[in-house]
């Protein structure tokens, strides 16, 4: 589903993977530089001097942007800064993408959205608790929050692909260990998703089992084991 193919841009050279349907996949770059750039070539967003970038089949930098768009739907990425729109409220912030593209009314999302929430939060998260912070606006949040409140939206769509991008750095290790313990069950609930967690900080994933680990050793990248 994501095959990247003899890619070169601004410090890698000729790197190539393939991630098939099912698998879950650590990424661990040499600098935070390298990493964010990595994450724009794979979601289209920086076009690689060399090489192509494959999403389900299609050469993401050769389709029309109408292509593009259609593509993405089955994919989604959770930043390291949640990626929230500073004037919507969390529940907004939440469920305005899946009714926009999906149409899907977010009232009947309410109970998955709170599940989701208490895994995350930790299951002695009350409803009073939840929607507390379903009212409150981006700049209100802690770090982590913002991160837990991007997860949220992301699995709510369902997606094919999942990247996170740094989420786990910085964050207790309480909160570390039961955001880890969610991705992985959320990969476990479709057996075709792939999850790619992306990041500098080879530590803060260490409590995430994968099937692949691919490391950057100066302009290379490479499978490790």
């Amino acid at each position: 589903m994501i095959s990247i193919r003899n890619v070169s841009a601004h410090g890698f050279r000729d790197i190539s993977f393939e991630l098939l349907p099912g698998k879950a996949v650590k990424i661990i770059t040499e600098s935070d530089d390298h990493k964010n750039l990595l994450l724009q070539i794979i979601t289209g967003l920086h076009k690689p001097d060399s090489g192509e970038v494959l999403l389900f089949g299609k050469e993401i930098y050769s389709i029309s942007e109408d292509e593009y768009i259609k593509l993405f739907e089955k994919a989604a990425v959770v930043l390291s800064g949640g990626g929230l729109i500073s004037n919507l409220k969390v529940w907004e912030n939440i469920t305005l993408p899946i009714e926009y593209h999906q149409g899907i009314n977010p009232q009947d999302l309410e109970d998955r959205i709170i599940r989701i929430v208490r895994g995350l939060l930790g299951a002695d998260a009350d409803i009073e608790r939840i929607e507390k912070l379903m009212k409150l606006l981006p700049g209100h949040l802690s770090p982590h929050e913002k991160r837990l409140v991007g997860a949220v939206r992301a699995f709510i769509s369902d997606p094919n692909i999942i990247i996170y991008d740094s989420i786990f750095e910085g964050l207790s290790p309480e909160i570390q260990n039961g955001m880890s313990n969610m991705t992985i069950e959320f990969h476990k609930e479709n057996t075709e998703r792939i999850s790619i967690y992306l990041t500098s900080d080879e530590h803060s994933i260490r409590k995430v089992s994968a099937d692949i680990v691919l490391r950057q050793s100066g302009p290379e990248l490479k499978e490790s084991l």
